[in-house]
């Protein structure tokens, strides 16, 4: 999905692959092991870092959903639809 918004705060735990995530104006580098913030209500995405295609999976921790498993398959560096 291109630059959405979150009703609910998130933080996001990388386990496999390598992504791109944008978050407000500020772009990070994702890789194993690193985990983001993402505040309720601000603006981010995220991209492949991978040329061919590719996936990652992360864990997900919402107040509301509680802990989520998740695997994204992208193609090549496009933008990714949901997390």
């Amino acid at each position: 999905m291109p630059k959405h918004t979150n009703a609910a705060e998130h933080e996001q735990y990388l386990l496999k692959g390598k992504v791109r995530v944008g978050i407000g104006k500020k772009v990070f580098e994702v890789k194993i092991g690193d985990t983001v913030l993402i505040p309720e209500r601000v603006r981010n995405w995220y991209e492949a870092e991978e040329k061919k295609d590719s996936s990652f999976s992360v864990l997900c921790q919402t107040r509301r959903l509680g802990l989520n498993y998740l695997t994204i398959r992208v193609k090549k560096a496009s933008k990714i639809e949901s997390l």
